[in-house]
């Protein structure tokens, strides 16, 4: 990772780049210091007439987005005369940072390299005149036998436990104007006197503009009422500003959520919430709900990138409360990760010649325990990254228990048991018999353990030192590993064919009969609540129902082949270790469900909410209308209407005291709500068409009914009487259809305009009193199938077999923009939120889309239901309910959460952190400051702890 340097340019100078210094460093041991470093530069002896005395870019923000970042960085390079490198063990390990000093080295002289030593050491031989190889450990290799004489370097190791690093601080002023004097070649004395000077210029300047600040007021004053006009109007354009500046900014974030909804699906929900908390964009709306329905499985690798051969993960263990992960590698490596912010704790790089077989970690987390194969049981200092104690036996530890205190080892016949931190045998040795035991497993109260062979499994009370039972299965099989459930009453082993074997310990005998899968399973670990099995093989971790004993593959390794596993303690995470030096977190949490799934199989062909939300109508077959407690979200009885075909369409007069159903013989129904009866006598206009579609005028006492042949009918809803006669929709110019029938009616809500939907792809409108036709909309080419108002009766949204959704001004009666587009599918039902700003289609080919009105572009990606129905919002417009039916597809009515607070909620619940000061950096700026993205979430890494929330 670098950072480049160029001088400011002076007035006046040419356009090409000079730079000062290039800076080059391990992103990982130097990302806090070098952006110190940088800001210290910018602003270090800078005269008060220049924005900063150099200019600073650092690579990964100011180089272009190509594939050939090598030839950005040389180009650098060429243009620079000195080169300062932030050495560190990490830095010097860096085939990057030693590429770029090699380059150096090649064509620039030494001299002109300065060293900062940030960690580690930095050692000369004077006898060899090199540094010293053992000791040096933050020389890079292209360092060694360069320098003539020891070189002089700046030494800025306590940076890093330093809360100040800034030109407050005394000490790193004086370190970077060590550095600046010799990028500027100048005296460091003088180069200090010059930024002495020009802070004090700064503070004169500074109090003449405040005495001239005060004039101003002074003449203000008298021109107050001429300048309160002018003031007002600065004001107006200032909040203009910064509403521009939110949109961008909100927009900017929702399209870095959308790019890291794959390879970083955490960020994605974080950046989307964020952007919502910037300004409610349609872009902000449409990321966060793109991110809240990827369903991508979350992971973070947590890499180790040192050079000691540490290259493969061979035991994982997680301390109770989830927040220590402790990963034993081959070769006697041991990494301590925080896995919340996947930051390195602790490297143990021991070299004493065996791999990992268990590791544990201790209860106040300052200890950790790792059991080498040759025989060895080691304790180590945490914050200190040192061994405590050692203990050597003659055989190997094979397990310690689920709580890290006791450990089994294999001693010829026998097996001892080991008190981990007390470092002594706790009880008596286990008479275990012949030395074919192929696994080791405690119970979660460390009184039982299991002993797997090839002939079955032995149960040992570890207290008495007995055998309890031997669990044997009458088809054979000869197990490789075993483990417990938490419970202690089933136990899992893997058999050397590759399959699953539970056991059920109380009753003494296998489980069912195994669990195959494809690929043979390697090892096994049980969820903390016993209902769930994680298997892998080498390269896939399989989640396993155990009471469907069904299997879900959640994650396919790139870091090559899989050793072992572990459940966090929660149980909403996996970690396993490949053999490519990485421990990877699965996030096994359920992805949230926007939608929850009411019922199933009634045939809900429509649905009508009332008009507080609180019931929810649905007719159905039998002739019954349906009713559900909309914020219960379960049944509340149902309507009946005497007959027995199926219902078709329902609605609630706007005083919610009367519903409405069409479809039973043809004819229309009334029920009164409050006690829940038949209002009347059913209701036709007579000839051998029925009604196909029903809606209540906005007076509750007018209905409209549309027929199968075209006419549109007017009712008293309290008598049961016609309004005058039928009305027939003017037939088409051409013959489109035999019998042009009516498919929807919609009323606006101010009573003003009726509008009907018609096979012959047409949209009618009418006036009421008297019912007469005022004006056809045309430009469908399929038969419209849907129609909604908004609340404030001033958009038409209508739904066509010609796969299109078109949006209409009722005013003007005219088409708002192009018609919108429903991938692959006509146009089955349409809905439109209250206030105007969303649109729902529902269409066969098992989607609901949503679309943003004002941008006219789609929110999120559909959503997925079987077959199609009917659309509804809720009055409050936060819920969309969509009914499913008759289409050889199981019925199904669905509540969707369209609020974007909840989608927050859900976001954050899924993220499970909040964005780390690199990342609010990286993606929303350093000009605005620090904010918890999640209010009930702590600051991310390297943010201040105690950061606001939301936005200002």
């Amino acid at each position: 990772m670098s950072l480049l340097a160029r001088r400011a340019d002076p007035p006046g100078s040419g356009p090409g780049p000079a730079y000062d210094a290039f800076i080059s460093y391990s992103h990982a041991a130097d990302g806090r210091l070098a952006p110190a470093l940088q800001l210290a530069l910018h602003r270090f002896a800078r005269p008060w007439y220049r924005v900063r005395a150099l200019r600073v870019f650092r690579d990964d923000a100011s180089l272009p987005a190509t594939a050939a970042l090598w030839e950005s960085l040389e180009r650098a390079l060429s243009s620079s005369r000195y080169f300062i490198l932030l050495a560190s063990p990490r830095a010097a390990a860096s085939p990057w940072v030693d590429r770029e000093v090699r380059w150096w080295l090649e064509h620039r002289s030494p001299a002109t390299l300065l060293l900062v030593l940030t960690e580690g050491g930095l050692s000369w031989d004077a006898t060899a005149g090199d540094f010293d190889r053992r000791l040096s450990t933050a020389v890079p290799p292209a360092l060694h036998g360069v320098f003539p004489d020891e070189p002089r370097h700046v030494d800025l190791g306590w940076a890093h436990e330093s809360e100040d690093v800034s030109l407050h601080n005394p000490l790193f002023l004086e370190r970077v104007a060590d550095l600046a004097a010799a990028v500027h070649e100048r005296d460091r004395d003088a180069l200090i006197g010059e930024d002495v000077r020009q802070h004090r210029r700064a503070l004169w300047l500074a109090r003449g503009a405040a005495a001239v600040l005060t004039l101003l007021l002074l003449v203000t004053g008298v021109a107050a009422y001429i300048a309160a006009d002018q003031r007002d109007q600065a004001r107006a354009g200032r909040a203009a500003a910064q509403e521009q500046a939110r949109l961008a900014t909100s927009r900017q974030l929702a399209a870095e959520s959308t790019v890291n909804l794959q390879p970083a699906p955490e960020r994605a929900l974080l950046l989307g919430v964020q952007a919502m908390h910037v300004s409610p964009t349609a872009e902000a709306r449409s990321a966060l709900l793109a991110a809240v329905q990827n369903r991508t499985a979350a992971t973070r690798a947590l890499v180790a990138d040192n050079p000691t051969g540490q290259n493969s993960v061979a035991a994982l263990a997680w301390h109770p409360d989830g927040s220590v992960l402790v990963s034993g590698q081959n070769n006697s490596g041991l990494l301590v990760w925080d896995p919340r912010t996947g930051r390195r704790l602790a490297t143990f790089d021991l070299r004493l010649g065996g791999n990992s077989e268990a590791v544990a970690v201790s209860a106040d987390k300052k200890t950790v325990a790792v059991a080498l194969s040759n025989g060895m049981l080691l304790h180590l200092d945490v914050a200190g990254g040192s061994e405590i104690a050692r203990n050597t036996f003659d055989s190997v530890v094979k397990a310690f228990s689920p709580d890290g205190t006791r450990a089994a080892r294999i001693a010829g016949r026998r097996i001892e048991i080991w008190d981990v931190w007390a470092r002594r045998a706790a009880g008596r040795a286990l008479p275990a018999g012949r030395p074919d035991i192929s696994g080791v497993a405690f119970s979660a109260d460390n009184r039982t353990l299991a002993v797997a062979r090839p002939g079955g499994v032995e149960l040992w009370d570890v207290g008495r030192g007995i055998r309890l039972q031997t669990l044997t299965a009458p088809w054979g099989g000869k197990p490789r590993t075993v483990t417990f459930d938490p419970t202690g009453d089933r136990l899992a082993t893997v058999l050397t064919d590759g399959s699953i074997q539970l056991w059920d310990v109380r009753r003494g005998g296998p489980d069912g009969v195994p669990l195959v899968s494809s690929r043979a399973v390697a090892q096994v670990a049980f969820r903390p609540d016993g209902r769930q099995l994680a298997a892998v093989d080498t390269l896939t971790v399989t989640v396993w129902d155990l009471a469907a004993r069904t299997s879900t593959d959640v994650m396919s390794s790139d870091n090559g082949e899989i050793a072992t596993l572990a459940y966090r303690p929660d149980g909403r995470g996996l970690a396993i270790g490949t053999f490519s030096a990485a421990s990877v977190i699965v996030d096994l949490r359920e992805a949230p469900r926007l939608g929850q799934t009411v019922a199933r199989g009634d045939g809900f062909g429509d649905a009508a909410f009332s008009p507080d939300g609180t019931v929810l109508a649905t007719p159905a077959n039998k002739g019954q209308v349906l009713l559900w407690d909309a914020r219960r979200r379960e049944a509340a009885g149902l309507l009946a209407s005497g007959g027995e075909g199926a219902l078709d369409d329902v609605a609630f007069s706007p005083d919610g005291r009367t519903i409405a159903a069409s479809g039973v013989d043809g004819q229309a129904v009334l029920w009164d709500v409050g006690t829940r009866r038949l209002r009347g006598s059913p209701l036709t206009a007579g000839g051998q068409y029925g009604v196909s579609a029903v809606a209540f005028g906005a007076d509750s006492r007018t209905l409209i009914t549309g027929y199968a042949d075209g006419r549109v009918q007017a009712w008293d809803a309290a008598t049961g009487q016609p309004l005058g006669a039928p009305v027939a929709t003017p037939p088409p110019p051409a013959s489109f259809c035999e019998l042009c029938g009516v498919t929807a009616v919609a009323v606006a809500p101010d009573g003003r305009t009726i509008a009907t939907a018609g096979v012959d792809a047409r949209i009618t409108l009418w006036d009421l009193e008297p019912l007469r036709v005022r004006q056809q909309l045309t430009g469908h080419t399929g038969p419209v199938t849907a129609l909604a108002f908004d609340a404030a009766s001033r958009l038409l949204a209508s739904g066509s077999e010609d796969h299109t959704v078109a949006l209409w001004d009722v005013a003007s009666r005219a088409r708002v923009g192009a018609p919108l587009t429903l991938p692959s599918s006509q146009v089955a039902a349409v809905a439109l939120s209250p206030d105007g700003s969303t649109v729902a289609a529902q269409g066969y080919n098992n989607a609901v889309v949503l679309w943003d009105v004002s941008r006219r572009t789609p929110l999120g990606t559909p959503l997925k239901q079987d077959g199609a129905g009917a659309l509804a919002f809720t009055p409050d417009g936060t819920t969309l309910v969509s009914a499913a039916c008759c289409f050889k597809v199981p019925d199904a009515l669905i509540f969707w959460d369209l609020a974007p607070a909840s989608w927050a909620a859900l976001a954050c619940e899924q993220a499970g952190r909040n964005l780390s000061q690199e990342e609010w950096d990286a993606f929303v700026g350093g000009s605005w400051p620090y904010r918890r993205t999640c209010a009930a979430l702590p600051s991310g890494a390297g943010a201040p702890a105690g950061a606001p929330a939301g936005w200002s």
